[in-house]
């Protein structure tokens, strides 16, 4: 769930949300989850979206989401039901 936590968060904004000078300070940013979500890039993007980053980035396994209520949170779930109802739309 963290990797895909990395990679929803680059796909957001454009950008990885760990980076160092060299292997090394980019293995400390990610083991102290040194990340921010900045502006202007996450402007634009929803409470929910950050809620959900928040969520799978956790150092903790144990406390991060897993796969089912990764998929159950709001965000997805509120963007499934967008995707499906323009999908019917097309459809029609």
């Amino acid at each position: 769930m963290f990797s895909i936590g990395v990679v929803a968060f680059t796909l957001l904004c454009g950008y990885e949300p760990f980076y160092g000078a060299d292997d090394q300070e980019l293995l400390q940013a990610n083991k102290s989850l040194d990340f921010e979500f900045h502006s202007p890039e996450w402007d634009n993007i929803s409470h929910q979206a950050k809620d959900w980053i928040l969520n799978v980035l956790k150092e903790k396994g144990s406390e991060r989401l897993d796969p089912i209520s990764a998929l159950y949170h709001p965000w997805l779930r509120d963007t499934s039901m967008d995707i499906i109802l323009h999908l019917n739309k097309c459809m029609l």
